[in-house]
């Protein structure tokens, strides 16, 4: 079957169309002509003022010509006809055009009514994410088990929010290359140096060690060192610490600190997560895996916090920088397997990002 022949008034109007463009076109290279040729003449033999005044007549002239052709397009639009052959259907002359224009209207506003749910449910569901991390990472710092499977990093700024917790104003140096001290503390008017050592159980602190943080103190002219660790001490590094004045605190003292600055511990296992879909909120386990759940509407929730994400940073409340890009305020940004970190409040038109950190 051929195809049909497209109505003679759409072909008249299409023709039409494609003249009127040619005239407006023709009128523009008319006019480029006339400014490049005559322009010298004009100003020349005439006069500035006359020339001036044929000038502006001449740019009114081409004005009026295109405003008109236009207008010509928009009336042989309007007098086209739709799809289902009424003239102007497309213009509010034809029923079924009107109401398949409401119903675009219709999914257009359904679509952009789904795409703010969507959304506003993510917006809810980070910041629920991150409330949560910060229950989590207080009820964490006050299990004395938890420091002993801390990374190195994140038992240093454990540590050093213990001592805050036990009135200590605390400044933590470099995570490396920090000259045999973690942290420099103050308390009473009194400065004090701390390291930490993350080691296994099997690994014990040396006498070398104890003496790089004695000579750190000696250079910081400081009242005492302090040295704490997840494992233990020999006991050359024992007898070295009491002549030197250092306290130090190996794994089975980290529970009587813990107590000293926390108090009782604080449970918590598990973590609200809201359904990316519906927005309803579960409860899920917290641990090693990313386990799963199934909110009342039936959709799959996923858990969206690992032990990892827990830390002091986010108990910690930094002065809001400005973006390094544009300087707007900036937010803080935490997604899921990623440590928290500064982005600029005008995302996605400026994508600046700063790190966070508790330093």
């Amino acid at each position: 079957m051929y195809p049909s022949a497209a109505p003679k008034s759409k072909l008249n109007r299409s023709v039409s169309a494609r003249v009127l463009d040619l005239v407006q076109s023709a009128a523009l290279m008319i006019l480029a002509l006339i400014l490049y040729l005559a322009l010298p003449f004009l100003f020349g033999y005439f006069g500035a003022w006359e020339g001036a005044a044929i000038l502006i007549g001449l740019f009114v002239s081409f004005g009026a010509v295109i405003a008109g052709t236009e207008s010509l397009k928009r009336w042989l639009q309007t007098r086209s006809p739709c799809a289902h052959g009424t003239k102007g259907g497309e213009y509010g002359s034809c029923e079924t055009c009107a109401i398949n224009q409401r119903l675009l209207q219709q999914q257009a506003q359904a679509e952009a009514a789904r795409h703010a749910r969507e959304k506003e449910i993510r917006e809810k569901a980070l910041a629920l994410r991150s409330k949560e991390i910060k229950r989590l990472s207080a009820a964490w710092l006050t299990q004395s088990n938890a420091y002993l499977s801390m990374t190195p990093r994140q038992f240093e700024d454990a540590i050093a929010e213990l001592f805050r917790r036990l009135g200590y104003k605390v400044q933590q140096t470099p995570f490396s290359n920090d000259g045999g001290k973690d942290a420099i503390a103050w308390k009473d008017g009194k400065k004090f140096l701390i390291e930490c050592k993350r080691f296994g159980e099997r690994t014990s602190v040396g006498r070398r060690d104890v003496q790089i943080l004695h000579s750190a103190v000696v250079d910081a002219k400081a009242e005492k060192g302090i040295f704490v660790t997840t494992s233990s001490y020999a006991h050359t590094a024992v007898e070295y610490a009491k002549k030197n004045n250092l306290e130090i605190y190996d794994r089975a003292a980290i529970p009587w600190l813990v107590s000293q600055a926390y108090g009782p511990s604080l449970v918590s296992s598990s973590a609200e997560v809201m359904c990316y879909e519906c927005g309803e909120t579960i409860s899920l386990s917290l641990g090693e895996s990313t386990p799963s759940g199934v909110c009342k509407n039936g959709h799959e929730v996923l858990m969206n916090i690992t032990l990892n994400d827990l830390g002091v940073a986010h108990l910690l409340e930094p002065p809001i920088p400005t973006c390094p890009r544009c300087g707007s305020s900036m937010r803080t940004v935490s997604k899921f397997g990623r440590r928290p970190f500064w982005g600029c409040s005008k995302f996605p038109q400026c994508r600046g990002t700063k790190l966070m950190t508790s330093r």
